[in-house]
């Protein structure tokens, strides 16, 4: 069986790690409008044919996994059916029933398998249940409640283009699916549909989510309650039955399941028995996940988290069903009536699809004369703002217009869509420039990528600005490349990065590095750069969790980098901006780093109790050794090691060792070379740096 993958977004490697698990299956060839992010996936995966062309795909393949927005289901899998080809369908099938049913019917009539993958129904917890359920264990169902309680973090930090925010019912075609599949495989289908909609929020450019649901409903006897929730706060996936002989909770999360069945004891026997029993099946039940998370990891399937094994589960079944296999919960059936309680839950709650939305054009613009690199960042859209107050002309080059239009939405900004490690698109974006800020960050998982992705882009760019004329290069640094483990040491922007950058993470070195090539840029031929290093930087639109802090394994919990008592190099991000405009601003500077940080005023535990008592929860917090932190990474790495992952590296007690930030640092120079001047007070690092970024943790 020849496979193809059309789409080759995040969800593609769920897929592909499934489908190498499936005899007789081959992956043949991904398809993407993206040609690089196809090539990307088919080198991860061995796939030997890539393409930007659907009905190339088509003609390669046997089956096709529809991975695009939701928006893009039905066409594709029309197309896809039509050519005769079996089609496995992300949820949700469509946006619209009427269409779904269609899609019904071309697939009996061209004789193909048509299925809709709602994974969780192959969460081993919810077999169990669902076992219970249809064997009589359970009994007859009284009710039925599914919890969705996960944060959307899209909300807090986009992209804003992103298709589930486009309008306030998307979310419903998104995210519900998963519990109405809960409903209809337990019951059937919905009845009788009522919805709640509350807690609305503001987006960018006029858009509009909302964050709670709530949906009550029925299917014969039976009440169903469906209860959604993406604001931030503790986890809850989850499906409560009550039935006649039983009542069953599945944590499909977690992939946890107990029963609770009467006993033949007296009720304070029973009630004691009853504790102790499902004490026993959820220690049991856990160790069987660790158990098949270990196999799973050292095997290298994808099977390693209860996420991953549904997946592995759920298109395994779909193989099958071509075989002569019938899985209901991948009918097309399922996936129809899902939508049609979708399109229910809309209609009783009342939402109003939001009309589209378009880029206002602004007349007799000025010329831009500044050109930012990475302004949709946190210190980026600071930047924006800064210079927007200052009436100077700017220019935005993003990957992403669309999202760069919604998040600047009201600022006055000229954008361009291109990759800026692209020389011909640089060139194009630096024409009329005279000064460049490159804030841009990359992220990767091997040294490699930081090399072609941070150092090569940032050389393209001093390159590029050499041949524009331009008139001042702003790089950020970090001072993640300085040497900090010592509290003796006093850090200045003069001091030089860790003599040992080699040991230290990927994202230190390759700042290191691309310094390195700037400042030789600038000795050999001239380029008139200034480096920046900012410290733990926060304010409004930084993450609360901030790993500048420690190591915040949720909004509630968080060890200490050490003890956590010394006073660390924050830094509000709006006197970041004010800085990186100095620098634009201020003579004779080229060729020298500046350090970014405010006096030292508080510690990670000060942080983490002004935190606690802005939101109004304790946040449990530790000390955890250095030493500590370093054994689990060895640990870790140890198991990588052992099955060859792709990522693998040596851990470093150095790197670790300056996660505390014991030195102690001044910027005293920046302060007098730029006529610059941070808050200097504590009052307002909690004003205008942890209060907006707790009320955002809020809303």
């Amino acid at each position: 069986m020849k496979v193809g993958l059309l789409g080759a977004g995040y969800i593609l490697d769920a897929h592909a790690k499934a489908l190498l698990a499936i005899p007789g299956v081959e992956i043949a060839a991904v398809c993407d409008l993206s040609r690089r992010q196809a090539e990307q996936a088919a080198k991860r995966y061995g796939i030997n044919r890539v393409t930007g062309n659907i009905d190339e795909l088509l003609s390669a393949v046997s089956s096709v996994h529809i991975l695009l927005p939701p928006q893009l289901h039905e066409q594709a899998a029309r197309r896809a059916l039509e050519a005769g080809k079996h089609v496995f369908l992300e949820k949700p099938m469509g946006i619209a029933s009427a269409s779904c049913r269609e899609l019904e019917e071309i697939a009996r009539l061209r004789r193909v398998e048509l299925a809709v993958n709602h994974n969780f129904l192959f969460v081993p917890a919810w077999e169990k249940l669902r076992n219970d359920i249809h064997s009589g264990t359970i009994g007859p169902i009284d009710n039925l409640i599914v919890n969705w309680f996960y944060p959307l973090a899209l909300l807090k930090s986009g992209p804003f283009n992103n298709w589930i925010l486009a309008s306030p019912e998307n979310l419903v075609f998104e995210l519900f699916p998963h519990l109405i599949a809960f409903a209809i495989d337990a019951i059937g289908p919905l009845e009788d549909i009522r919805a709640t909609a509350r807690r609305p929020i503001d987006l960018p450019a006029g858009g509009m989510a909302i964050r709670h649901w709530n949906v009550l409903a029925s299917s014969g006897p039976a009440q169903i309650e469906l209860n959604l929730s993406v604001t931030g706060g503790a986890v809850n996936r989850s499906v409560l039955v009550r039935g006649g002989a039983a009542t069953a909770y599945c944590d499909y999360d977690k992939d946890i399941y107990r029963k609770t069945e009467p006993s033949r004891h007296p009720p304070i026997i029973d009630d004691f028995l009853s504790v102790q029993r499902q004490g026993w099946q959820q220690i049991l039940g856990s160790t069987k996940v660790i158990a098949r998370s270990i196999a799973g990891t050292l095997g290298k399937r994808s099977y390693a988290s209860p996420y991953g094994y549904s997946f592995e589960k759920s298109i395994g079944a779909f193989y099958l069903n071509i075989a002569g296999g019938d899985d209901r919960r991948l009918s097309a059936d399922l996936g129809r009536q899902t939508i049609e309680a979708c399109e229910a839950i809309v209609r009783s709650a009342g939402i109003v699809p939001l009309l589209p939305k378009h880029p206002r054009k602004i007349a007799g613009k000025p010329k831009p004369s500044v050109l930012v690199l990475g302004g949709t960042g946190f210190i980026g859209r600071h930047l924006l703002r800064e210079l927007a107050r200052k009436n100077i002309p700017m220019r935005l080059a993003t990957r992403n217009a669309g999202a760069a239009q919604l998040l600047l939405s009201g600022q006055v900004c000229e954008i361009l869509e291109g990759d800026i490690g692209d020389p011909e698109f640089l060139a194009k974006a630096l024409e009329g420039i005279s000064t460049v800020f490159h804030l841009a960050k990359f992220e990767g998982t091997q040294w490699e990528d930081y090399l072609r992705g941070e150092v090569q882009v940032a050389k393209t760019v001093g390159e590029g600005c050499l041949r524009a004329d331009v008139k001042r290069l702003i790089y950020a640094g970090t001072i993640d490349s300085y040497y900090s483990a010592k509290p003796q040491d006093t850090i200045i922007g003069e001091t030089p990065v860790d003599p040992r950058i080699n040991e230290r993470n990927f994202y230190a070195r390759s700042k290191a590095a691309s310094e390195q090539v700037l400042m030789q840029l600038h000795t050999e031929q001239g380029l008139p750069v200034v480096i920046f290093r900012p410290g733990i930087v926060i304010g409004e639109g930084g993450p609360a969790s901030h790993w500048g802090v420690g190591r915040f394994w949720n909004d509630a919990a968080v060890d200490y980098w050490g003890n956590g008592r010394n006073k660390l190099p924050f830094i509000l991000v709006e006197d970041v901006a004010r800085a990186l405009v100095r620098g634009m601003e201020v003579a004779g500077v080229e060729g020298r780093a500046f350090l970014l940080t405010d006096e030292p005023l508080m510690s990670a535990r000060d942080y983490v109790a002004v935190l606690s008592g802005i939101l109004g929860m304790r946040i449990r917090s530790r000390s955890k050794s250095i030493l500590r932190h370093y054994l689990g990474d060895v640990g870790k790495e140890l198991v990588k090691h052992l099955i060859t992952h792709p990522n693998r590296r040596i851990p470093s007690f150095r790197d670790w060792s300056c996660r505390a930030q014991v030195a102690r640092y001044d910027s005293s120079a920046t302060c007098l070379a730029m006529d610059w001047q941070p808050a200097g007070s504590r009052d307002a690092l909690i004003e205008r740096g942890i209060k907006p970024m707790a009320e955002e943790m809020l809303r």
